[in-house]
C-alpha cells in the first residue's frame, strides 16, 4: 500500500514538472516569435530618443501598452543613461 502511493505521488510529481517543462517551452516559443517584433519596436523607440524629453516621453507613454515590460525598462534605462551623460557633461563644463 505504501509503494503504490509513493509511485503515485511521484508519477504526479512527475506529470507537473512536465506541465512545468511545456509552458515554459511555450513562453520561450512565443518569446522567439515575438522578439523580432520587439526588436523593430525598440529601433524605432531607439530613434526617439534624439528627440526631446517632453516629446519622447508623451511617444513612451503612448506605446507602453504595446511594448513589453522587458523592452520599456531597457528603453527607460537608455533615457536616462543618455540623461545621465547629458547631465554630467553640463556638470563638468
Amino acid at each position: 500500500m505504501f509503494r503504490t502511493l509513493k509511485r503515485r505521488s511521484f508519477k504526479i510529481l512527475i506529470i507537473k514538472r512536465t506541465r512545468l517543462v511545456r509552458t515554459i517551452l511555450s513562453i520561450l516559443v512565443v518569446l522567439l516569435v515575438n522578439s523580432n517584433r520587439q526588436l523593430c519596436r525598440l529601433k524605432k523607440l531607439l530613434k526617439l530618443l534624439e528627440m526631446s524629453e517632453a516629446n519622447l516621453l508623451k511617444s513612451v507613454n503612448y506605446l507602453t501598452p504595446i511594448l513589453t515590460s522587458f523592452s520599456f525598462y531597457v528603453l527607460r534605462m537608455l533615457f536616462f543613461a543618455k540623461n545621465w551623460n547629458c547631465m554630467r557633461k553640463q556638470l563638468i563644463d
